[in-house]
């Protein structure tokens, strides 16, 4: 059945269009973010193991891990065999019960919990559109599939905040704690200086051409390298069919992260997340030789729905007509975007229809 995917979407767009006349904007934009993930949670939480591709080898693992000591775990820890932290929350969950149900709670928990708390705090500008941009980027599909991933991906948002505030040392925790969740969290590395960068496209256009045609005419030695640091790598694949096409709309939101906005409005963390955007589009560049590299790039993805409201807020006056165009045009393209694809790609994840945990 789709209509769980319809309600999902649909009462945050409500809220979006009627919650003007109930509640002030900062009010509205939260309660949008609070219903979308609320609901998700639940379809996470009530899912069929039938549902996502790699569910029920994650059962297999949950096993596989209550039947191991923690020393046996622990001896593992730096052999690449398995990923230490998501093992040792299947054993400690596997004391106190072996039903994979409150595995998976934990696990979307985990996950999502972080993401709830980003998306709360920071989406508070048009945060319908910050929703339909991040289901556009196919990020929603894999938290149905890729257990491990996830939460190691959940750790970038206490990273980011760490980062913002120059904490290097507590930003270092927070990758060391994903890496031992998903060995691609070693990719979180660049956050920290890319947020940091001080160039500025206006006088730099010419010198970061030639830096993404260079990544792109290397990209297969630069990628062999990064998927050394990648676990079991060849066992899980996760294919993402419309990875060039994604890496055309990251470049197009960063041409309009830069023609759009006054620069003397741009504040310091609007700067930051148009950094992490332009490394997202170098990365995006790995996605059309090999799966895995998609997989590195959810670490950053899921900044780009929270800059282009930003970016839309700080047009210039000249602009002011264009950005409102644009975001009525995006809005609605990426809302019939995503239910498009979900009706009419393969469902490489086994996420369409939603399959419920009482379902025979």
């Amino acid at each position: 059945m789709m209509w769980p995917y319809f309600v999902m979407v649909g009462v945050p767009a409500l809220l979006a269009l009627l919650g003007e006349s109930f509640f002030n904007r900062k009010t509205r934009n939260r309660l949008v973010v609070v219903s979308f993930f609320v609901i998700w949670l639940t379809l996470l939480c009530f899912r069929s193991e039938r549902l996502g591709v790699d569910t029920l080898n994650y059962h297999t693992m949950f096993i596989e891990a209550s039947r191991m000591s923690y020393g046996k775990i622990f001896s593992s820890a730096f052999s690449n065999n398995i990923d230490i932290g998501f093992y040792l929350l299947a054993k400690t969950i596997s004391i106190f019960t072996m039903n994979f149900r409150v595995m998976m709670v934990v696990c979307a928990l985990i996950a999502l919990v972080p993401m709830l708390v980003l998306y709360y705090f920071e989406a508070d500008q048009y945060a319908y559109l910050s929703i339909v941009i991040f289901l556009g980027l196919g990020l929603f599909s894999i938290y149905f599939s890729a257990l491990r991933q996830v939460m190691s991906v959940a750790f970038v948002v206490p990273a980011y905040y760490f980062t913002k505030n120059r904490r290097f040392v507590f930003f270092l925790l927070m990758v060391a704690l994903a890496y031992f969740i998903h060995h691609s969290a070693v990719i979180m590395l660049l956050l920290y200086p890319v947020y940091h960068l001080h160039f500025r496209l206006n006088t730099n256009l010419l010198l970061l051409i030639p830096v993404i045609i260079l990544i792109y005419i290397f990209r297969v030695p630069v990628f062999s390298f990064l998927a050394v640091f990648i676990s079991d790598s060849g066992k899980i694949s996760i294919k993402e069919t419309g990875a060039m096409l994604v890496f055309v709309l990251l470049m197009v939101f960063f041409l309009f992260c830069y023609a759009l906005p006054d620069p003397e409005l741009l504040d310091k963390d609007t700067i930051g997340l148009r950094n992490l955007l332009f490394l997202a589009a170098v990365l995006q560049i790995f996605a059309g030789i090999n799966s895995v590299a998609m997989r590195m790039n959810y670490y950053y993805l899921v900044f780009v729905p929270l800059l282009i409201p930003r970016i839309i807020n700080y047009t210039s006056e000249k602009n002011r007509g264009t950005a409102r165009v644009a975001f009525v045009v995006m809005v609605g393209f990426f809302t019939v975007w995503y239910f498009f694809r979900a009706y009419t790609t393969a469902d490489i994840l086994h996420v369409y229809p939603y399959i419920p945990a009482w379902a025979i």
